[in-house]
């Protein structure tokens, strides 16, 4: 009898606080409808800071308990309708009535067409490979170089290296003319002929990049014959209600190898159905370093060179690169509208083929400095009208690229920042 009596006291040890903690919770009910006061069943509540949500029922009505009292962000969302956010505070044990009127949005979408058929076909019997990076692969595998962070993340992408910070995508084998680089849909000028002009995009900016390898030039044009690159940016958030919000993220990164060092900054705003974003990035880097080795002149046999021809510290690879990007946008029921602008600039060295005479020891080293920019400007939108719907673009692009004559170099990186300038015998301008 004793034991029993143990036992039972030992449970009520552990079942009165747990009722007392269940009786401290709070509940938020209330019902989700549209403008019309028409219930939205299956509407989405949650409470992201505290990982918990509930589902509208038939009618619209919904309960969402075990809530710790303070204050609480509640996010509500039905598809075809703006998000909505409301505070709410409560008391320990307290039940509050929050009735949500949902406005209706049109939904936008940036997705690369794959079929190019007249009806919709399955990807898996689509006739080409479609790969996505979304934005947390992105964040994770961020690079200097598009081509290498393509590489690195998506099966069958090969990059074309000409430094740490360069790299040109390959698909199937073709690069450069063939294949073709998107943001947002629009095609990217960025003298892509030239084998040490790469493409000017940082993915710092991007929602998730889109990768469809094989012959596209019906949907592309002339240049996608190995392929199409879609860099989709990031959209202008919104709040659904006129209070003022404010959000951001920070990241950086650093690589022993060659002292690269790189922050980006994101920071977003949004009242009511006008949100705003802002972002830069900047990377510096010093000259990359190869393990020592006997190089290609000590290993020389009667007339033939070996490998390497460099070894430690490898010259004119330095480089310094830096973006920035902010956009507006607009949402209502007439559909979506954004102005977005970014601004891309890259100067680095190249290490060319040594000059000198055959049998020299050692090869010199000669390099060639080269400064690379590239601005965009771009006004999209999704508007309806009168059961039509028009997805109006206008896009300014500016690409320069200026370069040295071969054995001259930008010089190292100062410790006040930035590479060493000076007047370029190759200087391009493309504006499109």
């Amino acid at each position: 009898m004793s034991t029993r009596i143990l036992v039972a006291l030992s449970l009520l040890t552990f079942v009165v606080p747990i009722a007392e903690a269940q009786s401290t919770r709070s509940t938020v009910t209330g019902t989700v409808t549209d403008a019309d006061g028409a219930p939205l069943p299956g509407a989405q509540i949650a409470d992201v800071a505290f990982q918990r949500g509930t589902t509208a029922g038939p009618d619209g009505r919904y309960t969402l308990d075990g809530l710790p009292p303070g204050t609480h962000t509640l996010e509500i969302r039905f598809v075809g309708y703006q998000t909505a956010v409301r505070e709410v505070t409560l008391q320990a044990g307290e039940t509050r009535e929050m009735n949500v009127s949902l406005e209706e949005r049109v939904l936008e979408t940036d997705g690369v067409t794959v079929t190019g058929t007249a009806r919709a076909r399955s990807t898996l019997r689509a006739p080409q490979d479609v790969d996505v990076m979304g934005t947390e692969d992105l964040q994770s595998g961020r690079s200097a170089a598009l081509g290498e962070l393509l590489q690195e993340n998506v099966d069958g992408v090969s990059s074309i290296q000409t430094g740490a910070q360069a790299g040109k995508p390959v698909l199937r084998g073709l690069s450069g003319k063939r294949v073709v680089l998107l943001k947002d849909g629009i095609a990217q000028e960025y003298y892509q002929f030239g084998v040490r002009h790469f493409p000017t995009t940082n993915a710092s900016e991007a929602e998730r990049v889109e990768v469809v390898r094989g012959a596209s030039s019906i949907l592309y044009g002339s240049d996608a014959l190995g392929g199409a690159i879609n860099v989709i940016s990031k959209p202008a958030p919104t709040t659904g209600v006129d209070a003022f919000e404010v959000g951001g993220s920070a990241s950086t990164q650093y690589y022993t190898n060659n002292n690269e060092r790189a922050v980006a900054l994101d920071l977003s705003a949004a009242q009511g159905n006008v949100g705003w974003r802002v972002g830069a990035e900047r990377r510096i880097a010093g000259n990359y370093h190869t393990p020592d080795a006997p190089t290609f002149s000590e290993t020389k046999k009667g007339g033939t060179f070996g490998d390497p021809r460099y070894t430690g510290e490898v010259p004119f690879t330095n480089f310094e690169q830096w973006s920035t990007y902010g956009q507006v946008g607009l949402q209502g029921a007439f559909g979506t509208l954004q102005l977005y602008g970014d601004y891309w600039s890259n100067a680095q060295n190249f290490l060319l083929p040594a000059g000198g005479t055959p049998g020299q020891t050692p090869f010199p080293a000669a390099g060639l400095g080269q400064n690379l920019e590239h601005s965009n400007v771009v006004l999209k939108g999704n508007i309806v009208a009168d059961g039509f719907v028009l997805k109006p673009r206008l896009s300014w692009q500016r690409s320069i690229r200026q370069s040295g004559a071969p054995g001259t170099n930008l010089g190292d990186i100062r410790d006040g920042g930035g590479l060493a300038r000076f007047d370029y015998p190759l200087d391009l301008k493309t504006d499109i």
